[in-house]
């Protein structure tokens, strides 16, 4: 193997590395992130389902509207 030929494989090697080092940080960001989304649409979905409770106990039957 010739000089230029080993710099170059040394070369794509550091470059592949800094890629998987990139790839790693990615999915553990992303992981994070659906993480957080999940936490969060649980969140929403018991503080909607504590105002509905809430607003049928203490609401009045609808209105329905007459055209007159």
């Amino acid at each position: 193997m010739s000089f230029n030929q080993s710099s170059n494989y040394g070369f794509k090697k550091k470059n592949m590395e800094k890629f998987l080092e990139i790839k790693t940080i990615l999915e553990v960001f992303l992981r994070t992130i659906k993480r957080r989304t999940a936490t969060t649409k649980i969140s929403i979905k018991l503080i909607s389902l504590k105002n509905m409770t809430m607003s049928n106990i203490f609401s009045m039957p609808p209105e329905i509207p007459v055209m007159k």
